[in-house]
């Protein structure tokens, strides 16, 4: 695995995703489309892919705290990060 990843959400992402859901909120199912790995479990502070744990950056915690709340999902937006090997 690779120190550090680069993780876009799209649009597709967003709307395919699932609030609260560690396999398949938007952040995951990027990675996934990225084929970089079996596994993907993303958690509030950090992200596992294929038992390798990365840190997340603040803006993709933003992100996570935003889509996962009802009254504030409808603001989150496409974004891309890096995120480093813990």
């Amino acid at each position: 695995m690779e120190k550090s990843i680069t993780v876009k959400v799209t649009e597709e992402h967003i709307h395919e995703g699932d609030a609260c859901s560690t396999g398949s909120c938007p952040i995951a199912l990027a990675v996934i489309d990225m084929k970089v790995c079996m596994e993907v479990e993303v958690g509030t502070h950090s992200m596992t892919l294929d038992n390798v744990k990365y840190k997340l950056p603040q803006e993709a915690k933003n992100f996570i705290k935003l889509f996962d709340d009802d009254s504030t999902y409808r603001f989150v937006k496409p974004f891309e990060f890096i995120a480093t090997m813990a």
